[in-house]
């Protein structure tokens, strides 16, 4: 008997095989390894070619795909739809055999005592309701954390996207400079060597040119700084990068400044997953008090059985209570009770930090609209200026250091637009976090928020 117990439950189990290869690293992995294509098609975008930059929801559909926290958020998911399909079941029955031998057994008499017991412990509704309510509750946690995930993840290639476009902007502003500038320091040299210009302002030339190589040089060291970056937010490496870009980020800024701020706080209380989560939490922890609560009643078993003793045959009907389950079922109320206060509480942060994300990101855009006006007014007056002083060179009406001149106080000018875009792309991003839904560039995928989570725990099984 003892060799046939141990041997049941190895015989039931069946165990899972191992995977024949281990998962790819980030080093292997590319932008066509993993059926991006289809996964584009899945969230209704158009497959791009690869010679060709990509818009901001093909990268994020990438991320998406590639990243391994996306992974995780659904196999978690997985497990708690599995735990709610074991909560619709009823407790298995426990059958016990129990064979006794005497050894002095009266002459005549069968030797052998043998019970068998079937016990059967009584799910009562509530607290079967109880057990459902709760495994329903976590599977719409467990939703929420994907929903904040795939959030996570278009908010991470975003920034870096954006911070990627920037960099490289910066960079070509700086060699634009750089150029200009040695330009300039050479056209002083020869005005020193005919006497037209001192050594002092050729000094001051050449290390303006200095200056202006490694600046240069420090923006492109932080283009491929920025490159990589986004690379690692893809999951990917950054040499599969290629020489693709980011497309769609030429937008002007100016109607993007001027805010509904009602509405962006209305969407930082009602789209954020932070906000949903903590309500799944709260309702997480009313289940777990409902449980605690349907624990005050005691558990009652019933095991019918039959009884086979020395030529006896005897049916026996056995009940079992639970003694006094009050005093720990009082202790696991008040400790549920407590998790649900502070779930509550929980809930009242995440409203109130998602309601402060807006304020303070709609705080910087009257400053930001006026600036934009401001620099969009000096820009046309320098553009104008440039032309004036081109037409003129031409012409022969300019010399040489005057036309440089006029290019380097464009090139400043449009370092100046670079870093208000810098800082209004960065406010954007700050409200996009706070109202969890895309504001810029416009994207075709659907905010994580924009749909419900499950109800209800799958279909109770057949029986």
């Amino acid at each position: 008997m003892l060799a046939l117990a141990s041997a049941l439950p190895v015989a039931c189990a069946t165990q899972a095989p191992f995977p024949s290869e281990p998962p790819p690293v980030v080093a292997a992995r590319s932008l066509d390894a993993f059926a991006l294509a289809a996964a584009w098609r899945d969230a209704g975008l158009a497959v791009p070619s690869n010679d060709a930059d990509w818009t901001l929801d093909h990268w994020t559909v990438a991320a998406w795909s590639l990243r391994p926290e996306v992974a995780l958020a659904r196999a978690d998911l997985d497990v708690a739809r599995a735990d709610a399909a074991i909560a619709l079941l009823h407790p298995a029955p426990t059958l016990s055999l129990v064979p006794e031998f005497a050894t002095n057994a009266a002459t005549g008499t069968s030797p052998w005592t043998v019970a068998v017991a079937l016990a059967a412990l009584i799910d009562t509704p509530a607290k079967r309701r109880a057990r459902t309510d709760s495994a329903d509750a976590a599977v719409r946690a467990a939703w929420w954390n994907v929903a904040d995930a795939y959030w996570r993840v278009r908010s991470d290639v975003r920034r870096h996207a954006l911070a990627w476009v920037l960099a490289s902007r910066a960079a070509a502003l700086a060699d634009e400079e750089a150029a200009l500038r040695d330009e300039m320091a050479a056209i002083v040299r020869k005005r020193v060597e005919v006497g037209y210009a001192d050594r002092a302002t050729l000094a001051r030339a050449n290390a303006a040119a200095q200056v202006a190589r490694a600046t240069a040089l420090g923006n492109r060291a932080a283009e491929r700084e920025a490159r990589a970056a986004l690379a690692g937010s893809i999951g990917i490496a950054p040499a599969a990068l290629g020489e693709r870009g980011v497309a769609g980020l030429d937008a002007g800024l100016g109607a993007l400044l001027r805010r509904d701020v009602a509405a962006d706080r209305e969407a930082a209380v009602l789209n954020r997953t932070d906000v949903a989560r903590a309500l799944a939490d709260y309702a997480t922890a009313d289940a777990a008090l409902r449980a605690a609560l349907a624990q005050r009643r005691p558990a009652v078993t019933l095991a019918p059985g039959y009884t086979y003793d020395q030529g006896q045959r005897k049916l026996v009907l056995g009940v079992s209570l639970e003694l006094m389950p009050g005093k720990r079922a009082d202790a696991q109320v008040a400790r549920a009770e407590a998790s649900r206060r502070a779930a509550g509480a929980r809930l009242l942060e995440a409203q109130s930090n998602a309601l402060a994300s807006a304020e303070q990101a709609n705080a910087a855009f009257g400053e930001l609209a006026a600036a934009s006006e401001s620099l969009d007014a000096a820009a046309a007056a320098q553009e104008a200026a440039l032309a004036s002083v081109r037409s003129r060179f031409a012409a022969g009406e300019a010399d040489r250091s005057e036309l440089v001149q006029a290019e380097l106080d464009a090139n400043a000018q449009a370092a100046a637009q670079l870093d208000l875009a810098r800082r209004a792309w960065t406010a954007l991003g700050t409200l996009e976090d706070a109202t969890q839904r895309p504001i810029w560039p416009a994207s075709q995928l659907a905010a994580p928020a924009s749909a419900a989570p499950p109800d209800r725990t799958p279909a109770e099984p057949a029986r």
